[in-house]
């Protein structure tokens, strides 16, 4: 669990891959990776997320996103997911998580949420939907007061905003459709994602 804060600590930049067709989510994965990414997440909303986090396990630190059931967290650890995210705050996952000895990122909106994470286990808080809540300046706001925190804001997050939430104080940054455009995904653009991410990368060098 330890290793699996370093890193994405290290990391500072984590792309969430969330495709509609089978297939898509394993080549949107090695674009990112191509461009630098050692760590990335993968949507259980995605068709076959739990295939492509079994291929991606041992070349990355891979975590499963949207993650809202103690069945699918243990399906995401069995297919080797290095940890997993949640868009809300459920105790049971963060217990499941605890008694296999693995990390469970919940997701968080508020102070209040945010604390009670903390208090249930979490080493990690998600803090979502971060442009909607405010975006750099709503997270700085929270961690005034909370400098202990360690946080990743995610929804709706772009490249060009990474340096100012991590100026902020995010622990880490999670971009989603800002980083892999929808539109490259129809094109099968690989070549765009991985220049996007190698871009980010060196801003952030």
């Amino acid at each position: 669990m330890t290793g699996a804060v370093e890193a994405l600590g290290a990391a500072r930049v984590v792309p969430v891959i969330r495709t509609g067709e089978p297939g898509m989510a394993l080549s949107v994965a090695e674009a990112l990776i191509a461009g630098g990414a050692r760590v990335l997440e993968v949507a259980l909303t995605c068709p076959d997320a739990f295939e492509v986090l079994a291929a991606l396990a041992g070349r990355v630190l891979v975590g499963a996103a949207s993650v809202t059931s103690v069945e699918d967290l243990e399906k995401a650890v069995r297919c080797g997911a290095a940890f997993t995210v949640s868009p809300h705050l459920e105790p049971a996952l963060l217990d499941r998580a605890r008694e296999l000895g693995f990390m469970h990122i919940p997701g968080a909106a508020t102070p209040t949420e945010a604390v009670a994470a903390v208090r249930a286990g979490a080493e990690l808080v998600k803090i979502f939907p971060a442009r909607e809540l405010g975006g750099p300046a709503y997270l700085k706001a929270l961690l005034a007061p909370l400098p202990g925190l360690r946080l990743i804001p995610a929804g709706g997050v772009s490249p060009e905003e990474v340096p100012a939430y991590l100026e902020a104080g995010a622990f880490a940054v999670a971009l989603g459709s800002e980083l892999v455009q929808r539109e490259w995904l129809r094109e099968g653009a690989w070549e765009k994602l991985t220049r996007a991410m190698d871009g980010l990368l060196d801003r952030l060098a």
